[in-house]
């Protein structure tokens, strides 16, 4: 449903370009997508569908959910997507919050997680040139997954393999969007749509539960 140059991402051949009526579409699509096919999935999983609108959220949750959430997210998760070695840091920070996320699984998931933080501050250009010059298109998913990953704790199923399944399903296609965006458009583009996603979202949930 998305542009093919969503599918075949090249950092020296994409241009920031004004948007167009395409891009607003896929937003809709996907919307369309969260309330008709992963809620329903998610709830035959056993995972209580989250109905947070903005008639529950108090004054300071909805700064955080439409404005400083986008923010942070995307500026954590997205930055390396411009494909400049200058923004690169922004892989570091995702790694530390997997740990912090996930801290719970113990020394056999914060050592090999650590270590490969350590290998990638002292093999820095080695590692921007595999990930970002050579193997662009890899990277963008493989974070567009991550930022779906570190929402686990939103999924309140026990299960392990059915939270994956439902963070699949619910945050990467949304994931992937907002990428795309933040390479075509640039990083306060995917923050304006990101947080434009968290408002219609709650305002969509206001009317449906």
């Amino acid at each position: 449903m998305l542009n093919k140059p969503l599918l075949l991402l090249n950092p020296k051949q994409i241009r920031i370009e004004s948007p167009r009526i395409g891009e607003v579409i896929n937003f809709v699509i996907i919307i369309i997508y969260v309330y008709l096919v992963a809620d329903p999935i998610s709830k035959m999983l056993g995972a209580s569908v989250q109905t947070e609108s903005i008639h529950s959220f108090s004054n300071i949750e909805l700064l955080i959910a439409i404005i400083l959430a986008p923010i942070y997210e995307e500026i954590i998760f997205r930055t390396h997507l411009s494909g400049e070695r200058k923004h690169f840091w922004s892989i570091l920070i995702i790694i530390v919050i997997l740990v912090v996320v996930f801290n719970n699984l113990g020394l056999f998931f914060i050592i090999p997680v650590a270590t490969f933080f350590i290998v990638i501050i002292f093999n820095y250009q080695k590692f921007f040139n595999f990930a970002i010059e050579k193997h662009f298109n890899i990277t963008f998913y493989v974070t567009s997954v991550l930022f779906a990953v570190v929402h686990y704790q939103n999924i309140d199923v026990d299960s392990p393999i059915k939270k994956i399944v439902i963070l699949l399903l619910t945050y990467v296609p949304i994931s992937i969007y907002f990428g795309y965006i933040r390479k075509k458009y640039g990083l306060l583009s995917s923050i304006t749509v990101h947080s434009i996603n968290n408002l219609l979202i709650l305002y969509i949930n206001s009317l449906v539960y």
